[in-house]
């Protein structure tokens, strides 16, 4: 039915919703029946500054704080929150929504609640000393904390009309042993029963969230059933109630959190439903007392979820053929060993294995070789002021983030030996004195700000397989006189700026023509080594004039103007490209912005505050909309270039844009917004914040919205069914993440991106086609999907989203979906350098592409963890496998190796102990650290040729490889060894090329070197065998 079909009274029942006084007055010029509409209204639906659009109006209703007030109005009512010594100071307003707050109680002297009371406030009640509480039927909140830590409290009731029990609300009721909930509560708050003492609560099954540690450290509860609409057991739920015996779960349930029963340490059995698909770590830590516990064999198992169960009888969880692949806590260890093999992944003592953040921000004593596992700032202290010269053993696989950063004035040189696989941001970064760095030939990405600052470092010795270069890398190496990158590295912004000193730099460029965006800053340096750049990025701050730039190229500008340089008139110059966010924010002086022909870009919030603006001109070149770059641009009357505004605005930034002409297509839409409306207004482009909305299990995304904003629907744990228009093009960052229900999404053709954790543990999604026209998509944009088990995606998508499928453990089966009407993207797919597989236990096949670039170079564990994957096949352009590529693949039997091959990488089949045979293709050159290590089942390496260099411990752990293979004939391996190899290939009747004992050999030969007159001392002068280079280095030869 049309609106003219309407009669004006049905009209003014529909206009009760309106939000705007503008769409009082459309309505009034549909047709001549509502012409008079208005004077049927004898109050205001909304707030008003006059009685001109009411005029008939007798009862006033303040719907803020700041609304006017009219004196002729018989009656006042105001909805708007007030405390209730507010509320004293208007006697002649009738008040429906009066909290009773704390400060209420101390200076007016308030014995018992006041009649007009809906709500009780921040510890309003906590300075009584009451036994018993009938909350009144009138009272509909509680704040947080509401009855914190009243001491003599032993029994409440709790109004019927209450709906959510607030966080920490009875926190500290140490005496509190009965508590009557209403039938129609729907959320328990986190922390709001801690530390009281009820045996039992009897919990309705109207909810639907309880919070985080809402009954932790109970000290008498006994027994608890869990209401079947709960789907989340939240982290410390009841974590430390010693007393607790007894627990019911629902069969709804899908995840278990973070220490949620530690240290129920009466509880005998947990019947845990089979839908439980996520454990999470701690989650039963000393739960002493427990017997038996069955999970799900898809369910993901968090570290030390069983750590101190002790008396466990019964224990099914999910293991590979009875083994537990991994396990780092000792105590559950010792628990899972009576039930399954779990595999040995301690490192001897007398070696680290990854040294942490800030690790050299402490002392660091060689001497205590042998005691430590992990050096931390916390553990210990001052020995930085010390350091010279660094070598990391071969034991460490990893540098964490700023490990030496800002390290000693005496620090001169680090090497890092080949075993080091990857580095964090900043490890180096403020090593002013050092001079040389020795970077392990096995890592191949540098990160973000590695060598920020070492003012002191001329020499860098790395690997020219390197294929990725983080923002900033050497910025400000003022002596460092030489780099040089292979042709398909990706360089970052700022790695070169303020290396004054260089004399040669090699990096990708087409002509001496750089593709990559620098920063204005690196543009003469390298010109002067001969580079022509194309694109610049410019932070601005307070002293940078825009005028003084040189404009020979294109140009993007972020960070903020100095209103010194802004004034009142601001034109720029051609050749910006992107303007950042908040760019010209809070320049109350600014009346007019011209942007420049070239602008394509510009950033959310780029005008925020503007309020003295008037004009702006935008390029019809200008594709890319920020969100709310018109907010407080209150006094904005004239837009030019543009038909129509592509950006996220809100309501009112809508007002000011069409009011000078220009259409919105996207307008914010937000969960307040859809309840006062109580329907979706038209021209609704964008969704945000539904967030932790519980009751909400059907969404119906309508037509015309265009964007589901950030965290949109994360953490609506009971939605279950989503119906998305085929107008939408983006979903944010998060929108879905956590919708533990959602079992079933069509995402849409006209999708063209998808954000990081956008449907991040949707434990019941079981499977999803994405669409031909999506572009881009987030890092673990379905990460944690444990239920998830078929994939339709375009092959660009699973190329280029990194992780995007990290620990999906049920899904089984990648469907390459055509793109024959984006064969634009297929001539140019990059590699997966994202790793988008990791962890997906039931992946048993993966079809590689096979119109991958040449360069192409997978990313590091892209497979690792794949614990079903049996055969897999690479495309002739594959030139590098990179580290832990197949880590664990513990099923994997056969690997075809492209022709193409140049190297393979540090651990890249590692624990692939299914693996028997392996053909080395004839063009390798290099094969790194442990790269077939643990492989227990390997017999058989076939050689193309015997020409290329590998670390020594490559064949570290295959006990049962008996024969090298070149030309279908039997040879001596030709290849030098690590004395721990040589043992293994002594007892096959291999014979090495070469010998050499290195440190990781150290732990089996200690004994022997100590002793005199060794017999291994003197074998190492004898034949083949040599003493490795830094063989003795932070070696304790003290006895």
């Amino acid at each position: 039915m049309s609106l003219p079909q309407l009669d004006i009274y049905s009209v003014q029942i529909v206009s009760n919703h309106f939000k705007t006084a503008e769409d009082y007055l459309n309505v009034i010029c549909v047709c001549k029946k509502y012409q008079h509409l208005l004077d049927r209204f004898r109050y205001n639906p909304i707030s008003v500054v006059s009685t001109r659009l009411f005029p008939y109006m007798e009862t006033q209703h303040l719907y803020s704080e700041s609304d006017k007030i009219f004196k002729k109005t018989k009656k006042t009512i105001a909805w708007y929150p007030i405390f209730f010594f507010k509320t004293m100071k208007s006697p002649n307003i009738t008040f429906k929504n009066v909290i009773l707050g704390q400060n209420d109680l101390k200076n007016k002297k308030v014995l018992k609640i006041p009649k007009n009371t809906t709500a009780l406030g921040f510890k309003a009640m906590a300075m009584f000393h009451l036994a018993d509480i009938d909350i009144p039927s009138r009272i509909t909140r509680l704040a947080n904390k509401c009855f914190f830590e009243m001491g003599q409290l032993q029994n409440v009731t709790i109004s019927e009309n209450v709906s959510t029990i607030s966080d920490a609300c009875f926190s500290g009721c140490s005496l509190l042993t009965n508590v009557v909930l209403p039938k129609n509560v729907v959320t328990i708050g986190e922390s709001a029963f801690r530390l009281c003492s009820f045996q039992r609560i009897s919990l309705p099954e109207s909810i639907l969230l309880i919070k985080p540690n809402a009954f932790a450290q109970n000290s008498a509860l006994e027994d608890v059933v869990i209401p079947q609409n709960v789907v989340v057991i939240e982290s410390g739920l009841f974590s430390y109630c010693h007393r607790l015996r007894r627990v019911v779960l629902p069969h709804t349930l899908k995840k278990i959190s973070e220490n949620a029963f530690r240290n129920c340490s009466r509880v005998s059995i947990i019947d845990v439903p089979s839908g439980v698909l996520f454990c999470a770590k701690y989650a039963f830590k000393h739960c002493s007392a427990l017997q038996q516990m069955c999970l799900n064999q898809n369910c993901v198992v968090g570290e030390g979820a069983f750590s101190g169960c002790d008396f466990l009888t019964h224990l099914d969880i999910p293991n590979e053929d009875g083994m537990i692949k991994e396990c780092k806590d000792p105590q559950e260890k010792a628990v899972l060993s009576k039930f399954y093999t779990v595999a040995n992944n301690t490192i001897p003592r007398p070696y680290l294995k990854k040294l942490g953040r800030n690790s050299f921000d402490v002392e660091f004593d060689n001497s205590a070789r042998g005691l430590l596992f992990q050096i931390t700032k916390e553990s210990l202290e001052g020995m930085n002021q010390g350091l010279s010269n660094v070598f990391v053993p071969e034991t460490i696989e990893s540098l964490g983030g700023r490990c030496f950063s800002s390290c000693s004035t005496n620090l001169s040189s680090i090497a890092i030996s080949e075993s080091v696989t990857t580095i964090g941001e900043g490890a180096f970064s403020g090593c002013s004195h050092i001079i040389v760095l020795c970077i392990s030939r096995n890592v191949l990405e540098f990160p973000k700000e590695m060598c920020k600052n070492c003012e002191g470092l001329k020499t860098i010795d790395f690997s020219r397989n390197v294929y990725s270069v983080g923002e900033c890398c050497f910025q400000n190496c003022c002596s460092l006189k030489e780099l040089s990158f292979g042709d398909f590295c990706e360089i970052g912004m700022g790695c070169f700026e303020g290396c004054s000193s260089l004399t040669k730099l090699v990096i990708p460029s087409e002509n001496s023509t750089i593709k990559y965006k620098v920063v204005y800053e690196e543009v003469p340096l390298l010109k002067k080594l001969g580079y022509t750049c194309t694109s610049a990025h410019v932070t601005f701050d307070k002293a940078r004039n825009p005028e003084k730039l040189v404009y020979n190229m294109l140009m993007e500008f972020s960070g903020e103007i100095s209103s010194t340089f802004c004034g009142t008139n601001f034109k720029f110059l051609s050749g910006v490209t992107k303007i950042c966010s908040t760019f010209f924010h809070d320049q109350h002086n600014l009346k007019s912005i011209v942007f420049p022909s070239t602008l394509v870009e510009i950033g959310d919030k780029c005008l925020l505050n503007c309020d003295k603006l008037v004009r702006v001109t935008f390029p019809t070149s200008l594709t890319r909309f920020g969100d709310f770059v018109f907010e407080g641009c209150k006094n904005l009357v004239e837009i030019n270039g543009i038909t129509t505004w592509g950006g996220v605005v809100s309501d009112k930034e809508r007002r000011v844009i069409e009011l000078c002409g220009i259409k919105c297509s996207r307008i914010l839409l937000d969960g307040d917004g859809l309840v006062q409306n109580k329907m979706v207004p038209p021209n609704t482009g964008a969704f945000r914040c539904y967030t932790e909305n519980m009751e909400l299990e059907d969404v119906l995304v309508p037509q015309g919205v265009v964007v589901i904003c950030e965290v949109c629907f994360s953490q609506c744990y009971n939605l279950k069914r989503v119906s998305l228009s085929n107008t939408l093009e983006e979903i944010r960052a998060r929108a879905f993440e956590h919708c533990y229900s959602l079992s079933v999404i069509t995402i849409p053709d006209s999708v063209t991106f998808i954000g990081e954790k956008c449907f991040y543990s949707n434990l019941s999604l079981q499977q999803i086609k994405l669409p031909l026209a999506l572009c881009n998509i987030g890092e673990e944009a379905f990460g944690m999907c444990t239920s998830l088990c078929s994939v339709t995606a375009p092959k660009r998508v699973l190329l280029s989203g990194k992780s995007i499928f990290y620990r999906c453990v049920s899904l089984k089966e990648v469907v390459c979906s055509g793109d024959s009407n984006h064969s634009a993207f297929d001539s140019n797919i990059c590699a997966p350098r994202v790793a988008p597989f990791r962890y997906c236990q039931s992946l048993s096949q993966f079809d590689m592409p096979t119109n991958l670039l040449d360069h192409s170079l997978l990313m590091n564990s892209s497979f690792c963890g794949a614990t079903s994957l049996e055969t897999f096949v690479f495309s002739n352009s594959i030139c590098h496998l990179p580290n832990n590529l197949f880590d664990g693949c513990v099923s994997l039997k056969i690997v075809i190796l492209p022709d193409s091959l140049i190297s393979i990488g540090a651990y890249t089949f590692h624990k692939c102990i299914s693996l028997k045979e392996i053909t080395i293709p004839r063009h390798v050159e290099y094969i790194g650290s442990k790269a077939f290590a643990n492989c227990k089942s390997l017999e058989k390496v076939v050689l193309c040729n015997n020409i290329f260099e590998g670390s020594k411990n490559v064949f570290l752990g295959c006990d049962k490889i008996t024969s090298f293979v070149i030309g279908g004939q039997n040879v001596e391996c030709p290849y030098s060894v690590c004395f721990s190899v040589f043992v293994t290939f002594q007892k096959n009747n291999i014979k090495p090329s070469h010998v050499f004992i290195t440190q990781d050999d150290l732990a089996l030969v200690e004994k022997d070197i100590k002793k005199p007159n060794s017999q291994l001392v003197q074998d190492i002068t004898d034949g083949n065998v040599e003493v490795d280079k830094n063989c003795f280095k932070l070696f304790n030869t003290k006895t």
